[in-house]
């Protein structure tokens, strides 16, 4: 039986893991740490600031300036994996597992997509639930065009390509001519136009210059993208292809959701990382990826548990750590066999 170990959020289940109707929204942990993020990315925004005008300062010998610099940088990257955090818990929105309610869902999803990673949700939505529906297969995956190629080729240009395919994705509901994907791409303009407002007008507002801000995040964001994302599949065999033509896919319907994680492919296409326990909660358990992938109806909250239940009847692919399964695959393509 499996029984939930914190916070009251699963439910008691005949099964090792919870099925649909038993899935409990973690809701007011997921409330809670998007305020923690918020709270620790504006603390962490103020002192690269500060650390910045050090840096700019004439005053101070060359060696002290840039010693700030370094501390920017470092900074920049602390703020990065923040944000990226931030861009994990909108992927479970994708699922419509961040809150109960359909609009607050998609409403705290698009804002934590946008501020977390600049890019619109609805259209991430359609991308990820073809890359659920396909993974692995191809260029069924729209995954394909992003990690594609040579591990250095997919860590230096995949970022790029993934965003650019997203805000196109945005810009074809917007001329689709139908009122729904009218509906999704302007909700989508709203997000990314509140996130830019935020960190221009919003951090003007609060003292910190959003240039400090902005120019090394943008520098370091990719590439800490990068470092998380291509642990997932990159490296592994091609998925068995179950059909001939890509489905698209606008939303998920939680019963099709859940049956086809009953019924994936056994062989697997991502793997789980064994990482330290505060970068598993900083990025939302996402190092359980594989585990997701067969399971995609569970928060976050569930996957190290379900993990633990299934890993003996789930042929998991692990790995020891983020940094030591980047070193082994630096040397391969996005698909093993070629």
């Amino acid at each position: 039986m499996f029984v939930q170990q914190t916070g009251g959020a699963f439910a008691k289940a005949r099964n090792p893991f919870p099925t649909l109707r038993e899935h409990v929204i973690p809701q007011a942990a997921n409330a809670v740490k998007i305020l923690l993020l918020v709270a620790a990315l504006l603390t962490v925004f103020v002192a690269m600031n500060g650390l910045a005008g050090l840096a700019s300062h004439d005053a101070f010998s060359i060696t002290m300036r840039g010693v700030a610099l370094l501390g920017v940088l470092i900074l920049a990257i602390v703020a990065s994996m923040l944000m990226l955090a931030m861009a994990i818990l909108a992927h479970d929105g994708i699922h419509r597992v961040l809150f109960r309610s359909a609009i607050v869902n998609d409403m705290v999803s698009g804002l934590l997509a946008a501020f977390g990673s600049g890019v619109p949700f609805y259209a991430n939505r359609q991308f990820h639930l073809a890359h659920h529906a396909h993974t692995h297969q191809g260029d069924q995956d729209p995954e394909h065009a992003v990690n594609r190629g040579s591990f250095w080729r997919a860590f230096f240009v995949g970022p790029f390509v993934g965003v650019a395919i997203q805000y196109k994705l945005m810009l074809g509901n917007l001329w689709k001519g139908e009122l729904k994907f009218l509906a999704r791409a302007l909700k989508d303009f709203g997000f990314v136009a509140t996130s830019t407002i935020g960190y221009t007008v919003g951090l003007s507002a609060l003292g910190v210059s959003p240039l400090n801000i902005i120019l090394p995040v943008l520098l370091v964001f990719p590439f800490t993208f990068s470092f998380r994302n291509m642990s997932d599949h990159f490296g592994l065999p091609r998925a068995k292809t179950k059909s001939e033509r890509r489905r698209d896919i606008v939303e998920n319907g939680g019963g099709k959701n859940e049956s086809s994680a009953r019924h994936s492919n056994q062989q697997a296409s991502g793997r789980v990382i064994i990482t330290a326990p505060w970068l598993e909660w900083l990025w939302n358990s996402v190092n359980y990826h594989e585990v997701h992938h067969r399971f995609p109806y569970l928060s976050h909250a569930y996957l190290k548990h379900a993990y633990a239940a299934t890993r003996d009847t789930h042929p998991y692919q692990e790995a020891q750590g983020y940094i030591r399964l980047l070193m082994e695959l630096r040397n391969r393509n996005y698909y093993s066999e070629e």
